[in-house]
């Protein structure tokens, strides 16, 4: 949000580009916006991270074999697929009521 802020203070709009993390409903709305700073915004899946985790310390305290290194993917908001970011930020507007 302050980078994006900060290029359309400077008047930098089409000359700096935005990337970011963390993706919530002001950034989508950004994504979603006709000045194109936001270019992208990389996600976590925290159900799956837990899930993860809960997994390996329930090995763990099993006694078995627990993975040293988990990757679990990450997912791309980007400008290109408006369709997909008004789905997201429609199904954040539904957890939060």
């Amino acid at each position: 949000m302050g980078a994006v802020t900060a290029v359309k203070s400077a008047g930098l709009a089409g000359k700096v580009a935005v990337f970011g993390t963390d993706i919530s409903a002001q950034l989508v709305d950004l994504l979603l916006a006709d000045d194109g700073i936001l270019q992208a915004v990389t996600a976590q899946k925290p159900m799956d991270m837990g899930r993860s985790a809960v997994t390996s310390a329930v090995r763990a305290v099993r006694g078995e074999p627990v993975e040293k290194t988990i990757v679990l993917p990450g997912l791309l908001f980007d400008r290109e697929h408006p369709d997909t970011l008004r789905d997201f930020k429609k199904s954040l507007e539904q957890e939060t009521r």
